[in-house]
C-alpha cells in the first residue's frame, strides 16, 4: 500500500480473467472493508450525484499513481474522499486515470450505464490536463 510497486500479479491476474472480446478497460478493486481503492489499470476518481470531485484515500488501499498527482495540483476541486459501489453507480461521472493512457471515461458499471453511458464534462477536462500538451 502507498508505494508503486512491479508487483502486478493480482491485477494481471484479474485482467486475464476478461473474455478475450471484452470491451473492459478497467477493473475496480475493493478493499476488504468494500471501499473503492482503485482500478487494476488506473485511480478512480468520482463525481458525485451530489458534492465534490473526489478520489479515494490512499489509506483505503490505492497506489498513489503519477496522473493522480498531477490532477491533485492541477484541480483544485478534487479531494479525497470514501466511495463506496453506491456511490459509483449514483455518479454523475466515474473516470479512470493513468499517466500513460490519460483519463477515460468509465460509462457502465456491472451492466449499468454510469452518467449516460457517455463521457462527461469532468473526464474532457482531465483528459486535457493529462494530455502531453498540457
Amino acid at each position: 500500500r502507498g508505494h508503486k510497486t512491479s508487483e502486478r500479479r493480482v491485477y494481471d491476474d484479474a485482467l486475464r480473467g476478461l473474455p478475450a472480446d471484452s470491451t473492459i478497460f478497467d477493473l475496480v478493486f475493493l478493499n476488504e472493508r468494500g471501499e473503492v481503492a482503485e482500478g487494476a489499470r488506473s485511480n478512480v476518481i468520482v463525481h458525485r450525484s451530489e458534492g465534490p470531485l473526489v478520489t479515494p484515500p490512499l489509506a483505503r488501499g490505492g497506489q498513489a499513481g503519477i496522473a493522480r498527482e498531477i490532477l491533485f495540483e492541477r484541480v483544485p476541486e478534487l479531494r479525497e474522499g470514501d466511495v463506496s459501489l453506491f456511490d459509483l453507480r449514483r455518479a454523475r461521472e466515474v473516470i479512470a486515470v493513468n499517466a500513460v493512457r490519460g483519463a477515460r471515461a468509465v460509462t457502465s458499471l456491472d451492466g449499468h450505464a454510469i452518467g449516460g453511458g457517455r463521457a462527461g464534462p469532468w473526464c474532457e477536462r482531465l483528459a486535457a490536463l493529462l494530455s502531453p500538451d498540457a
